[in-house]
């Protein structure tokens, strides 16, 4: 495989880019997501991107993923619904610089605004878990995506985690684990661990 992963670990998936996960099947880059039985989205983008984005709001987004500072901690600020204190807006925004090289940021944005792969998922019976963060951005509240994933994919399921913004990993572990686990349960990918 193209990522050197043994298919046999494929059965599940959490991913944050609903997008880009569900794009490299259909275009035979990861071949092992074939054998995807079930999928759990945390704070996802829907499967037709962030289509109309204005030039003036691509451009400070692109600014930003170049490593504009402020721009940055102010695209954090929103995706955590203001309620963080500068010490975690410049934690993310330091911890983003770090781990990701510039192209990939930028390219991440470009996938997230030209990609539409809703039409190779459109009708996809495979179960899948959307977990929103209540206090996240607009294009990531059940609101904005339940009425597009749940057009695509029948057998979706959408939690909204409470006291939650953009990044249930860090602000709500146990409660994202959680959710995950009973979703998990319910298809009867893992034992119900009670």
């Amino acid at each position: 495989t193209a990522l050197n992963i043994e298919p046999a670990w494929c059965e599940a998936v959490l991913t944050s880019s609903l997008v880009f996960i569900i794009s490299l099947v259909p275009a035979g880059i990861w071949e092992p997501l074939a054998a995807l039985t079930i999928v759990a989205a945390a704070a996802p983008v829907a499967a037709d991107g962030m289509q109309g984005v204005e030039p003036e709001v691509y451009a400070f987004l692109e600014n930003s993923a170049k490593g504009e500072l402020i721009g940055a901690k102010e695209i954090v600020k929103m995706m955590t619904g203001q309620q963080y204190d500068c010490s975690y807006l410049d934690y993310k925004v330091r911890t983003w610089l770090q781990v990701a090289k510039t192209e990939a940021r930028v390219g991440y944005l470009k996938m997230f605004v030209e990609s539409d792969v809703s039409s190779d998922v459109d009708g996809c019976d495979l179960p899948i878990h959307i977990i929103m963060g209540e206090n996240d951005a607009e294009a990531h509240q059940k609101d904005h995506l339940e009425p597009r994933i749940g057009k695509w994919f029948v057998n979706a399921s959408f939690e909204v985690l409470d006291n939650c913004a953009h990044y249930p990993m860090q602000e709500r572990p146990v409660k994202l684990l959680d959710s995950m686990q009973k979703f998990w349960v319910k298809h009867d990918w893992i034992a119900n661990p009670a």
